[in-house]
């Protein structure tokens, strides 16, 4: 696929995410997913490395245990080959979270039906952390 195409595809996963449409999303994801969330497990237990679209399915309910977005907005795409790098601003309630981070860079098969086989999550943990545990002392 065209790198126009992969980046179609990522914003067609980031609305169905926003929609609460899981099963599409789980649809734009390998079954040979390699899926990678920076947040130490000690801390929220779903997130780490997980494998296919299993793996994937069962990062999503915890992260909507956690975190409830009012906002999510995907401010550029960068494409490179089959690898697409997205800078997203995210606001949501963890009490509360705010902060810019590139959310994900995603890598696509290449077969007929194009999938992304890695999603690597990057961003900055410490201010997540840290409104977590002010949210826990209260």
């Amino acid at each position: 696929m065209s790198e126009q195409q992969n980046i179609d595809l990522v914003k067609r996963a980031y609305e169905a995410f926003m929609r609460g449409d899981l099963q599409t999303l789980l649809g734009f994801v390998s079954e040979e997913l390699d899926f990678r969330h920076p947040m130490p497990q000690s801390i929220w237990p779903w997130a780490g490395k997980r494998y296919g679209r299993a793996g994937f399915a069962e990062f999503l309910p915890g992260l909507g245990e956690v975190i409830e977005y009012d906002q999510l907005e995907p401010r550029e795409f960068i494409a490179s080959g089959d690898r697409v790098a997205v800078i997203v601003f995210e606001h949501g309630i963890v009490r509360p979270l705010e902060l810019p981070s590139i959310t994900c860079t995603c890598t696509f098969s290449s077969s007929q039906v194009a999938r992304v086989v890695q999603l690597l999550i990057f961003e900055d943990t410490a201010p997540i952390i840290a409104a977590m545990e002010g949210y826990r002392r209260q």
